[in-house]
């Protein structure tokens, strides 16, 4: 079905080219380009040359296709399928684009949609480090993908570009290793995208590919992109301007330990809103880091607990600012527990930062007075007390910590 241009002349400037599956059920007449489940790219790679240079789509009919090879790079048009549960691209080989492990591509306002992708892990027998299966450039979009099997990498995203690379309505299941890995500057926006595994759900850094400094900032909007783990974090080195909001997985790590550059001023600025950390193992446990010149950032209103485990944040920047609602608890100090007139109990949900009020309880009030008691320390998940003199009996006291920077 191909489409003219306004007013039929000049010849096709967009059109649409139909490529179906033999094990779909499709025949030589239902489609242009018909696969016969082995090097099925062959087929699908003439349906991308046949496009005009104006842009158009290949729509992929229901089937499962046999890709022994990489897709052409697809570039101002889109790859759809009919659906995304009934239409796969699956990868038979280890070998991907140009030299890469890459099998679909997708650059210059590209649009890859509306299909699975079976990337096949058990294929690659020796090291899988560095093993990617989608590529996406500037103003690349894949949208509404069911990705899963992938030995490392799902997708690798590469902004460096004004328009902004997205991915969103994406499902991603058995990757071996980041669900999103991103380098460059840039703009991305990754939405609305769920994963399992205890594989992270982005890493980013900030620079290029030989380590030299960027020239434009790594900017992340991230937002509703979840993950099924309490072990599937976020990790985003030398970015600046990156905002993430509703988003729930394990941690956040913003570090910036990428050499400086033109752009060094403007990593850091992050925004962290209604985000859901869960701590995977003890009290304590940090879920949100800032690092070292990580700073000027703003989070708000994030919960940092999972059932009765209550993670912490951790602080190494500088105008940070941080309010994540009051927590509250109850500890006890033992009279056995004292040691140099100090005693440091557990109190989750407290940071060494956090502003902190204690106060003994009522029945405890008067042994807490006469031993001279009072809190005189914190840090991440602890409080320290001192004595005068020792209590000759256990002393309760209830917390209620603030985690304002």
């Amino acid at each position: 079905i191909a489409g003219m241009t306004p007013g039929g002349s000049g010849g096709k400037r967009y059109a649409t080219v139909v490529v179906g599956a033999s094990n779909g059920g499709w025949n030589a007449s239902d489609c242009d380009y018909l696969c016969d489940g082995v090097d099925d790219q062959v087929e699908i790679n003439q349906a991308i040359a046949a496009l005009p240079a104006g842009g158009g789509e290949i729509l992929l009919l229901d089937g499962t296709y046999y890709l022994s090879g990489s897709l052409s790079r697809l570039q101002y048009s889109t790859l759809r399928g009919t659906n995304r549960d009934s239409v796969t691209l699956k990868r038979m080989t280890a070998t991907g684009y140009n030299g890469s492990t890459a099998l679909l591509i997708g650059s210059n306002q590209a649009v890859i949609t509306d299909l699975s992708y079976d990337g096949n892990s058990a294929i690659f027998q020796s090291s899988t480090s560095g093993v990617y299966d989608i590529l996406i450039g500037a103003g690349a979009k894949i949208k509404n993908i069911y990705i899963t099997s992938c030995a490392d990498m799902a997708v690798y995203a590469e902004p460096f570009d004004i328009l902004a690379t997205e991915i969103g309505d994406c499902w991603f299941t058995s990757v071996g290793g980041p669900c999103v890995y991103v380098d460059y500057g840039g703009y991305l926006l990754y939405h609305d995208c769920y994963a399992t595994g205890s594989n992270p759900l982005l890493e980013a850094v900030g620079q290029e590919h030989d380590g030299t400094p960027i020239q434009a900032p790594l900017i992340i909007h991230m937002s509703n992109v979840l993950s099924a783990s309490t072990q599937g974090g976020i990790s985003i080195n030398g970015g600046g301007f990156c905002t993430i909001t509703n988003c729930a997985c394990s941690s956040i790590q913003l570090t910036n330990t990428v050499p400086t550059g033109p752009v060094a001023v403007e990593r850091g600025r992050h925004v962290l809103l209604g985000n859901r950390f869960n701590p995977a193992y003890a009290d304590g446990e940090v879920v949100v880091s800032f690092g070292s010149g990580v700073n000027n950032c703003l989070a708000i209103g994030n919960i940092l607990d999972f059932d009765t485990i209550t993670g912490t944040v951790q602080d190494s920047g500088q105008n940070n600012i941080v309010y994540n609602g009051a927590s509250s608890g109850q500890i006890t100090l033992s009279s056995s527990g004292w040691s140099g007139n100090t005693q440091t109990v557990s109190a989750p949900g407290v940071t060494s930062n956090s502003v902190v009020t204690t106060s003994p309880i009522p029945t405890n009030m008067s042994t807490a007075m006469s031993a001279g008691v009072y809190c005189s320390g914190q840090g991440n998940g602890t409080l320290t007390f001192t004595c005068s003199s020792t209590p000759s009996s256990s002393i309760t006291y209830t917390y209620t910590t603030q985690g304002v920077f």
